[in-house]
């Protein structure tokens, strides 16, 4: 792991001084990241384009992709539809034991007048709910300790026999989902996509699908589903978000930690990217030795007061896109600053993983600079010519998918100032060093 992250061609390393600076008055407009009213249209400041747009066609192998996709889409939309069938009985299922454990543990005995007493469960629980009245009026009238364990005995059978239905209610589900086989990955390809119509329409004609009908109606009544009439308009379809307002660092109910983070989104067609700036928080003993060190001193360099046994962070950014196979012979991707001829790397990729591209890179000082200041990213893809053609030979651009520079500098401006001047007590007060442990102790999972 390198902290300027296969840097190339880019500015030489920025002043810390200039970045602190910069992020404590970010920091103090913004109000610790919680001032009320901050919208993206509130950034004055956004930089303009990258200096060179170059004119690209659609790429080569877009239109084969994506009609496959069209097509295959239509029978995996039907099988999640039948395993949902199935899925759905068992969480409602489960979902009411939750319902009636809760009423348990609080004893709310209001519930008794809704419990269904044809259902086994819910009568055991009505009964028990009686039971358990009359020994808790004996005892008032008693004193009689005897009447309190057996309440306790009977608190604990009703459950246990609650918490096996919802244990078994799990199982049937976590079993549905094995006998679907890959079915979560195929239907992770049509969530949310882009479909060609003609070829959507073709394929209903030999098999049903909820798809279908929606592939003969208008757009707007054609929703969840979003369809094209060629697989070539689809690259004509283009998203962009603003970076989103980050707020403090949170801890999840399962203790994982969250927020901290500014997320910036461009979507192209099916291809849709992302890129978070958050801390990157890590066991120092779940890193290389010169990993740690060479973390220690980038925080050093920021001016952070953060000296920790056994947590270290870093400013990252999250990468993230739908590109499991290469639409234009591409064989890598580069995020950067600039324009590709004069790309400033952040990140570098291969085409044709066969997966979803998630990596996390750490970022230093001069690309800090460039995110804070408001130079926008660009994803890039790029196609290596063949070594006959020379090593001095650039490598040609498949296609490019921008991010809009929108609330980027107040946005990151503020987060980096988070991370230097709140985060490191923050993290010292979840991991105390002479302080809590084993289970007390929040789990450092940010990863």
């Amino acid at each position: 792991m390198s902290v300027e992250s296969m840097t190339r061609r880019g500015p030489g390393p920025a002043s810390a001084r200039t970045l602190v600076a910069f992020a404590c008055a970010a920091l103090a407009a913004l109000q610790l990241l919680s001032a009320p009213g901050a919208t993206a249209q509130d950034s004055a400041q956004v930089a303009p384009p990258p200096d060179t747009v170059l004119p690209m066609s659609i790429p080569s192998d877009l239109e084969r992709i994506e009609l496959a996709r069209s097509r295959e889409c239509v029978s995996t939309i039907a099988r999640v539809e039948e395993v949902n069938a199935v899925l759905q009985p068992i969480g409602a299922r489960a979902e009411r034991a939750q319902v009636l454990m809760q009423a348990i543990l609080l004893e709310e005995r209001s519930i008794m007048a809704e419990l269904d007493q044809t259902d086994p469960l819910e009568a055991e629980v009505h009964g028990w709910f009686v039971a358990d009245g009359r020994l808790a009026q004996s005892y008032v009238d008693t004193q009689n300790e005897d009447l309190q364990r057996q309440r306790t005995i009977g608190r604990e059978a009703i459950k246990g026999r609650v918490q096996a239905v919802i244990a078994d209610a799990q199982a049937e589900a976590v079993s549905t989902l094995e006998e679907s086989g890959d079915l979560n990955e195929m239907a992770a390809v049509c969530d949310g996509a882009i479909l060609v119509r003609p070829e959507v329409i073709a394929a209903c004609s030999t098999q049903e699908s909820p798809v279908c009908e929606k592939a003969t109606v208008p757009p707007d009544s054609a929703l969840p589903y979003r369809f094209v009439d060629r697989a070539a308009d689809m690259w004509s379809v283009e998203e962009l978000r603003p970076w989103s307002t980050p707020q403090g660092l949170t801890i999840g109910p399962d203790g994982s930690l969250g927020g901290a983070r500014s997320t910036v989104v461009a979507r192209k067609g099916n291809v849709a990217v992302s890129v978070a700036f958050s801390p990157l928080i890590h066991q120092r003993n779940d890193l290389e030795p010169d990993v740690v060190a060479e973390l220690d001193a980038l925080l050093d360099t920021l001016e952070v007061e953060f000296e920790h046994p056994e947590i270290v962070f870093a400013p990252s950014l999250g990468v993230r896109a739908t590109l499991p196979q290469a639409l234009g012979n591409e064989t890598r991707y580069i995020l950067h600053f600039g324009p590709p001829d004069t790309a400033d790397i952040v990140w570098i990729g291969e085409a044709e993983s066969g997966a979803v591209l998630e990596d996390i890179v750490v970022v230093g000082p001069s690309h800090i600079q460039r995110l804070i200041s408001g130079a926008p990213l660009t994803l890039t893809a790029l196609i290596d010519l063949p070594e006959e053609a020379g090593e001095e030979a650039a490598a040609e651009v498949s296609f490019m998918i921008p991010f809009t520079s929108v609330n980027q500098i107040q946005s990151t401006g503020a987060l980096i100032g988070y991370m230097i001047q709140q985060l490191p007590g923050e993290l010292m007060q979840l991991f105390p060093v002479n302080g809590a442990t084993g289970s007390e102790r929040v789990p450092a999972s940010r990863r």
